[in-house]
């Protein structure tokens, strides 16, 4: 479990580093830039999560979960960059 939460802590702070990149190349000023950057990339990691899902037969319900997951927590993280901008 330990493993799992280290490697689980360490690609949320790659994936923020990553959508701080991509706010400085869009040039994101302000809050509400943040939140839809985050939500654009948000869903696109949904979108492309959606592929291996069906492979894995993966139940909708949690898919669901999954996706939100991540389509959440990139919105509070460009929420976040977007502020410090």
């Amino acid at each position: 479990m330990g493993k799992v939460m280290s490697g689980s802590i360490l690609m949320a702070i790659v994936n923020s580093f990553l959508l701080a990149i991509i706010a400085g190349w869009v040039n994101i000023e302000g809050l509400i830039d943040g939140l839809w950057l985050g939500l654009v990339v948000g869903l696109v990691i949904a979108g492309t999560s959606a592929t291996n899902a069906m492979y894995e037969g993966m139940k909708l319900k949690l898919y669901m979960i999954t996706a939100g997951f991540h389509v959440i927590s990139m919105i509070i993280a460009g929420i976040i960059i977007g502020s410090f901008a």
